[in-house]
């Protein structure tokens, strides 16, 4: 070995350039123990000071991007409504929040290839992106002891409007959390933490000002499945020609292909709060969907009425196999509807016209169950399977 003074100081830098015994062997061959130490100390103080000036490029490189992105998340020197690429918005939001979102989140963007620009005001949009994405991180690291937490972004264009969904593994919350999740200065944090202002604001920015809707919609930690929130956000492409159109429709309708699936592979139907009484759609859809050979199950916790057979009180006291579930309950109670399906193994469920539950059907979707929503199932199967008279 050679008597180099402080060589522990360039092994590490050797290795870094690669040397091996074979490039020392040529190196001590060539020069004398005197000069090796001259030229090691001399690569270390060169490869140090190449190795700062690569962190100096990088570091002005990460600069510039964050400066870029915050002019653009400002939209600094711009009209403030104006033609914009939400894509654009959610990715410089990412950048400006990258430090919060590095430690053990997994972020997934979900980005339709066929969103069009809208006319809408940059720079607030950006504000409603960040709380969104603040409180999602947030959210998913209170479970971090479980599991690692992930943020889902989607964006799908839905005719005049584009959804942009924020979804998170996180606990989720209880339903009358929901209900005040929007009001001002309310806040799941604690105190120092938040000031329940920043969904408040979000909630004026996309329906005062750009004439959407911002909806949540959570399901809480059980021991069975994991909690998840999700925020859907609607935006009109033009703000001049929404006026009066509405974000729901078809918020979930199949197209007729799989429609029509459905209704061939649902060999029996749980039909939810059915009733006794003839010229009501409850008593006289489940008759006609008999009558077409489906197996009907009755269910209702309201009625003490036969209909050909017993009446059930719930889903789950159902012995037998259910394919669909057919629901014709209002309200909260659809919530429940739904999880009992999920408990139960049914494939698909069928939201009777005039029943409208986004919550219960992204509950369910979430599940992998297909949804149908706001549609007549008697009337979609006298359009597909062309029935005239029953």
């Amino acid at each position: 070995g050679l008597d180099i003074e402080d060589a522990y100081l360039y092994a590490p830098v050797l290795v870094n350039l690669q040397f091996g015994e074979k490039e020392l062997e040529t190196l001590t061959s060539e020069f004398s123990e005197d000069e090796i130490g001259v030229i090691v100390e001399w690569l270390e103080k060169t490869y140090t000071v190449y190795s700062l000036q690569q962190e100096i490029t990088e570091g002005a490189k990460r600069v510039s991007s964050i400066v870029k992105a915050l002019k653009e998340y400002s939209y600094l020197d711009k009209a403030p409504l104006q033609e914009i690429n939400i894509h654009d918005g959610i990715e410089n939001t990412l950048i400006i929040l990258k430090n919060k979102l590095k430690f053990n989140i997994q972020v997934k963007k979900e980005f339709a290839d066929n969103i069009p620009k809208i006319s809408a005001y940059g720079s607030e949009l950006n504000q409603v992106w960040t709380n969104l994405l603040d409180n999602a991180a947030d959210a998913v690291k209170e479970v971090a002891d479980k599991r690692s937490g992930i943020i889902i972004i989607t964006t799908k264009l839905k005719k005049d409007w584009i959804l942009v969904e924020f979804q998170d593994n996180g606990p989720g919350m209880p339903e009358a959390v929901q209900e005040k999740i929007f009001n001002p200065f309310f806040t799941t944090k604690p105190p120092g933490k938040g000031t329940g202002l920043g969904l408040d604001i979000s909630y004026n920015i996309i329906v005062e000002k750009h004439r959407g809707d911002i909806k949540v919609f959570s399901r809480q930690d059980t021991d069975d499945k994991p909690g998840f929130t999700c925020f859907q956000v609607y935006l009109p492409i033009d703000l001049n020609r929404i006026e009066g159109k509405s974000i729901l429709e078809e918020f979930i309708l199949p197209p007729d292909e799989k429609l029509l699936d459905i209704l061939e592979t649902a060999k029996s139907i749980a039909v939810v709060e059915i009733s006794n009484e003839e010229g009501l759609p409850a008593h006289d859809i489940p008759i006609y969907l008999e009558n077409m050979g489906f197996k009907v199950f009755g269910i209702s916790s309201k009625s003490k009425a036969k209909f050909q057979k017993p009446i059930y009180s719930s889903l789950l006291d159902i012995k037998e196999s259910v394919d669909l579930t057919l629901i014709f309950e209002k309200g909260n109670a659809v919530n429940k509807i739904v999880q009992d399906s999920i408990s139960k193994g049914v494939r698909y469920i069928w939201m009777q016209e005039g029943i409208i539950n986004e919550e219960a059907a992204l509950i369910a979707k979430n599940d992998g169950i297909d949804v149908v929503m706001d549609t007549c199932i008697r009337v979609t199967h006298k359009r597909l399977t062309h029935v005239t008279d029953i």
